[in-house]
């Protein structure tokens, strides 16, 4: 959702794709997953959340597969925060995967039960949340990390009071994924703000981090823009896109 400053422009959906990456260090072969995505219980989701398609084989599981990549043997995955849409494929994943994620951004999803926030996080759902069912694999960052050579997260809240964005050095160019913080371009440029923003001053603070980051060269990668695949392709060694009849 977009929110242009008129009352009916935070109602009005568009299409979106969800985004996962696959990072791989060209020297070591270590790989790393950033988000792994919604999982294809389409009628769940659709009840909890919004209207989607998500086919058995676009679940994260089977596009690694289909790529030649073993599950269980990615370093871990950088969870750029916890809602539904960027983890809730976890559980069927190996469970030894380690997920790197802000401390900040537990403890906020642990509390949104009985809050606007509890939908995106399923606190409300009456079971138990799908980021509690993965609780013994977290390794909690508190602020900014390298994570291997040439990738680092920082923390970049505001659409969530955790959510961090992924720094990524590659031959073309160091890279930033922005994720919710920049869900699509016009979040961006022209600075549109998305309609789903739990505090307002951090997101200011962190679209400020990102611009000063873009001003040393980095490129600014959306989060949730079927344009990643398109006009922005060149930026990235391969890429896979699945596109449905539409996307939440």
């Amino acid at each position: 959702m977009l929110d242009t400053g008129k009352p009916t422009d935070a109602t009005e959906r568009m299409d979106i794709p969800f985004v996962c990456w696959l990072l791989m260090n060209e020297s070591s072969g270590k790989l790393y997953l950033v988000d792994c995505g919604p999982d294809y219980d389409n009628e769940t989701n659709a009840r909890l959340h919004q209207p989607m398609t998500m086919r058995p084989e676009w679940h994260i599981r089977e596009r690694l597969a289909a790529m030649g990549v073993d599950a269980g043997k990615l370093e871990g995955i950088i969870v750029t925060h916890l809602h539904w849409d960027h983890l809730k494929a976890v559980n069927s994943l190996p469970d030894a995967l380690p997920l790197l994620v802000q401390r900040e951004e537990l403890a906020w999803a642990a509390s949104t039960r009985g809050t606007r926030f509890a939908k995106a996080y399923e606190t409300d759902a009456g079971e138990v949340p799908y980021f509690f069912c993965c609780h013994a694999r977290y390794e909690l960052l508190d602020g900014e990390r390298e994570i291997a050579p040439g990738l680092r997260v920082l923390p970049t809240p505001g659409h969530t009071r955790g959510s961090q964005s992924v720094l990524v050095e590659t031959a073309r160019g160091t890279l930033i994924l922005a994720n919710d913080v920049v869900n699509v371009l016009e979040n961006w440029t022209p600075g549109i703000r998305p309609g789903n923003i739990a505090d307002t001053e951090a997101y200011e603070a962190s679209l400020e981090t990102l611009k000063q980051h873009e001003r040393r060269g980095c490129t600014i990668v959306p989060g949730h823009d079927f344009r990643i695949f398109t006009e922005m392709a060149s930026l990235f060694d391969e890429i896979f896109p699945v596109r449905g009849d539409s996307a939440c």
